[in-house]
């Protein structure tokens, strides 16, 4: 599945010409989503956080606390700092692996880009100083994903590297951080609020999308090569999910509280859109089981299960 507006298989040749590294044909998938990045747009230059202003005025205190809070999950996960990439650029560069390190490179400036625009937004529209208390997300779950990148910087094999790429993108980026950014694009949509908030994460979930597509595309292959790693998987995934889909149910607010669901968003909502993304994810990398690895670099399933996911959801992230 090829994204509107990106290059097809038969003019792949030409990242090779906009790199200037003969190596790259453009026929893998790495390639193909770093292809996608440079030809996205980013509105942030068009974006003024002041026109938000009076919107978010009409909004009950209590919303207001709660956008800030999602938007400060968001800048948790896709716009932490980029340094936490260094881990999976060195198994990249160990492995040889040269598209890789070229999109986790322009990932880490996406990242970059993110905080820059989402932490402006948040000081000049006032939401600043609540979006600084401390953080909502999991602390279990983020004490994980702490201790795999330190690992991988010390002990950077494959199958560190797949629990890593697990915890950190996978749950961490896949299920909390994704999940917050739609909630924050379907609360502007249900109030009618925030326009230039709502452009700017559906951007950062391009971006995002991108990095989950590679994310599922390495454990596919790494499990493609070591069958045994599948149930390494499985028992992470086991241990990882219940904390977060709490982490998720608690993200709209209080269980139970009376009248209106704040923002309109439901909890329980937000909990089974990450589980049932997570659980699409893992079925992708089931298919790569027994397959060559090297026929897993130029399969396009890992991207057009994201364009399905963001489709299906209709934003942020539509198209990838």
């Amino acid at each position: 599945m090829v994204e509107p507006g990106a290059p097809d298989h038969a003019g792949r040749s030409g990242l090779a010409d906009l790199t200037g590294l003969a190596d790259l044909t453009g026929t893998t998938l790495p390639e193909r989503l770093l292809l996608l990045g440079l030809a996205q747009p980013w509105p942030s230059d068009g974006i003024d956080p002041t026109d938000d202003i009076a919107h978010l005025g009409g909004l009950p205190p209590a919303e207001r606390v709660l956008l800030a809070r999602l938007c400060r999950t968001v800048l948790a996960g896709t716009a932490r700092d980029p340094a936490m990439l260094a881990p999976f650029l060195q198994v990249a560069r160990q492995e040889g692996r040269l598209a890789d390190e070229l999109l986790l490179t322009q990932m880490g400036f996406a990242q970059a880009r993110h905080r820059t625009a989402l932490g402006r937004w948040l000081e000049v529209t006032g939401l600043g100083a609540q979006a600084a208390e401390p953080g909502d997300e999991d602390p279990h779950t983020h004490r994980l994903l702490h201790e795999a990148l330190d690992r991988l910087q010390t002990d950077p094999d494959l199958t560190t590297h797949l629990a890593t790429v697990t915890t950190a993108l996978l749950v961490v980026d896949g299920m909390l951080t994704a999940v917050a950014g739609q909630a924050v694009a379907l609360a502007c949509q249900h109030r009618g609020t925030a326009p230039d908030l709502h452009r700017l994460i559906t951007a950062i979930g391009q971006d995002q999308r991108r990095m989950l597509a590679w994310a599922t595309f390495t454990c596919r292959r790494l499990v493609a090569a070591d069958d045994r790693r599948w149930g390494q998987l499985e028992a992470l995934l086991a241990e990882l999910n219940p904390p977060a889909l709490a982490a998720l149910a608690a993200l709209a607010g209080p269980p139970g509280a009376p009248g209106a669901p704040l923002l309109g968003l439901d909890g329980a909502a937000l909990a089974r859109t990450g589980y049932a993304h997570t659980a699409r994810r893992l079925g992708v990398i089931a298919t790569g089981r027994g397959r060559d690895p090297q026929h897993l670099d130029v399969d396009d399933e890992p991207l057009a299960l994201e364009q399905r996911l963001a489709a299906e959801q209709g934003s942020p992230g539509s198209p990838v």
